[in-house]
């Protein structure tokens, strides 16, 4: 019982939708859907590395005050001895990454941030970039494994050469 339309001097057509048009709206609603669903995972891949780097940052932002605020606390090496301009592991600076005291109280998200943590490693390097240097330039380094590949996150910054010495 379909509509019947007819043209001056042409045979009447029924009102609808041919197989042809319909499979070619199917495609292009395919196509559609399975961008939408490729944007999706492909966001959520990204909030995840940001996520880690987060927690990188919050770990060497950690480790760089905790050098700023006691440098004595660490064994500092001879630059002069070692040359300007090269990078030098401070000795009893480096560890596996420790949670925050604050963590989430839902055990699960806890476990999960906790073990964000844990797979992190870090060292403090240092260096003098000249003789003459009024200061020298500390770098956190920390590392952890995404997905298979070796990821790594630094942070630098300075301590006056005065206070490495005297250590």
């Amino acid at each position: 019982m379909g509509i019947h339309v007819s043209r001056a001097g042409g045979p009447a057509k029924t009102a609808g939708f041919t197989l042809v048009e319909l499979l070619t709206a199917l495609v292009v609603m395919g196509v559609a859907i399975s961008i939408f669903i490729s944007l999706y995972v492909a966001s959520l891949d990204m909030a995840e590395t940001r996520r880690l780097e987060g927690v990188a940052a919050k770990l060497a932002e950690e480790q760089m005050v905790a050098v700023q605020a006691n440098p004595a606390a660490y064994k500092w090496p001879k630059f002069v001895a070692e040359g300007p301009g090269k990078l030098i592991k401070l000795q009893d600076a480096q560890g596996k990454g420790e949670a925050p005291a604050a963590m989430p109280t839902v055990e699960r998200a806890r476990n999960r941030e906790k073990n964000l943590y844990e797979d992190c490693t870090w060292e403090v390097l240092a260096r003098l970039p000249q003789e003459t240097s009024a200061y020298v330039e500390i770098v956190v380094v920390i590392r952890w494994e995404s997905k298979g590949k070796p990821r790594v996150f630094t942070l630098s910054s300075t301590v006056p050469r005065g206070v490495t010495e005297a250590a």
